[in-house]
């Protein structure tokens, strides 16, 4: 149709969209997505198993800008000994936003975003794509409703911030 994912309408509360997109669809278009469709975001919570440093300049940006007033991150654990310069950073995007972000390093292969809105409105996101610009053939689950998203946010909570998986998994807050 040439529409890309800009265009996209999300769904209503307690409806469902299917996308399976290619070469518009990566994480980081879904990251601006979400404040551009959604306004202010309240809380981001953002799991992946890798981030490239557009994508922590990118938390940077929105978290200065407002636009996300919070933002929960988890990444793989691996990330430490795979790309230590974007560790680096996030660290120090973490460290100089301390009081607007935490960041966990975990055993973690999931890609889901949970958004909740200033307005209240609440979506989750699952999706195959990585925080990076490879756009592949991939598939987009967007769920709108607060009760899917909080039964998914409570899980993260508890494994990837209170719960220590193994002795390399990491919490970066406040």
């Amino acid at each position: 149709t040439g529409a890309t994912l800009a265009d996209q309408a999300l769904p209503e509360n307690g409806d469902g969209l299917t996308l399976l997109r290619q070469s518009d669809v990566t994480a980081l278009r879904l990251l601006a997505w979400l404040p551009l469709r959604l306004g202010t975001l309240r809380r981001l919570t953002v799991l992946t198993y890798n981030f490239n440093l557009d994508a922590i300049e990118a938390f940077a940006r929105f978290l200065d800008a407002g636009s996300i007033q919070h933002i929960d991150a988890v990444v793989s654990q691996s990330f430490q000994s795979r790309m230590p310069t974007r560790v680096e950073r996030l660290h120090h995007v973490w460290a100089t936003r301390k009081h607007k972000m935490r960041v966990a390093m975990c055993w973690n292969h999931a890609k889901i975003m949970l958004a909740e809105a200033a307005s209240g409105r609440c979506i989750t996101v699952t999706t195959s794509a990585n925080f990076s610009y490879n756009a592949s053939l991939e598939q987009l689950n967007v769920f709108a409703g607060r009760a899917y998203m909080e039964a998914m946010r409570q899980v993260v909570e508890r494994r990837c911030f209170q719960e220590r998986m193994n002795k390399r998994h990491e919490v970066w807050s406040a």
